[in-house]
């Protein structure tokens, strides 16, 4: 994860949101105090969460299991629940990770809730407060639970792996494309994905952090070098399409580039990481990728940072 730390601390602020399940949700797995990673999708007239129970945490669940959709998986289970009572809910995250700079920081659900918490850039507060403005007007289900400064990436990282074990799967590989098209003109860049945003299927929206670009991005602070963009890889598009479609929990995504070679560090569920690494290779293939190369695959302790 080396170099991680020189854009830990650009986005300067962190918000969580919470929000409760359907009452009979809610009290099936309100005594599971285990949080558990999840996966929401939302589309124009439905909602889904997906939950991803380890073996250790399925044994703790009894035989009413049964009425929800499941799948298993090796390691882990995959339960899905409809949950159309929460398309309002869900919009507000959507409402947020469309604010410059937002990305997400772990999504979890702990004893009966669900808990969503996003890290920003300081200059997107009045946008921030106009959706919890929506959130607190609307007195449901959905609520603020927390805006303060955020502790950075690293330490983001730190929380999600004392709740749930993460792994660091990390893989670099030859490009002609060097740089991002049309919008970096100097250095190495990182880049930081707004993970499951609109439109990922094809192109991913993220923060980039540069010191100089042209094009199209969009600059959210000139002297601290952050902007957001758009940009893409055949590669990496492909990759990032079976992620979404096998609904893998990632809790963050960066990238990191020079002009012959695209470095990526997904930072996922241990018990899931063997399924991205799988994925890793079979996109590899089919897209004729030159020079993969995996440059990590630990779980994050301590002294990871």
């Amino acid at each position: 994860m080396k170099g991680i730390g020189l854009i830990s601390d650009k986005l300067d602020f962190n918000i969580r949101i919470s929000l409760s399940l359907s009452q009979e949700m809610g009290l099936f797995f309100a005594k599971i105090e285990d949080p558990i990673p999840l996966y929401a999708t939302l589309n124009d007239d439905s909602a889904e969460i997906s939950l991803f129970l380890s073996e250790d945490l399925r044994k703790k669940f009894d035989p009413s299991f049964g009425k929800f959709t499941q799948t298993s998986m090796g390691k882990f289970d995959i339960l899905n629940l409809r949950a159309e009572e929460l398309m309002f809910e869900f919009q507000m995250f959507r409402d947020i990770m469309k604010i410059p700079s937002v990305v997400p920081g772990g999504f979890f659900l702990r004893e009966g809730w669900v808990y969503a918490d996003f890290r920003f850039h300081h200059s997107s507060l009045q946008k921030v407060s106009d959706v919890v403005r929506k959130i607190t007007e609307a007195k449901n289900r959905i609520h603020l639970a927390k805006l303060s400064p955020s502790p950075g990436l690293e330490e983001t990282l730190k929380g999600i792996s004392s709740r749930i074990p993460i792994t660091n799967v990390s893989f670099s590989y030859s490009t002609e494309e060097g740089y991002l098209p049309g919008e970096v003109v100097e250095g190495q860049p990182m880049a930081e994905a707004k993970l499951f945003s609109s439109g990922m299927e094809t192109e991913y929206e993220a923060v980039l952090y540069s010191s100089k670009v042209s094009g199209n991005a969009l600059t959210v602070d000139s002297q601290e070098g952050i902007h957001e963009t758009k940009f893409s890889t055949k590669y990496m598009s492909k990759l990032m399409s079976e992620v979404r479609k096998e609904k893998i929990p990632v809790a963050s995504l960066i990238g990191k580039f020079t002009k012959s070679e695209v470095s990526n560090h997904f930072f996922v569920p241990s018990f899931i990481a063997d399924q991205l690494l799988e994925a890793i290779f079979r996109v590899a293939d089919e897209t004729g990728l030159k020079g993969l190369k995996i440059t990590a695959f630990e779980e994050l302790t301590p002294e990871s940072f």
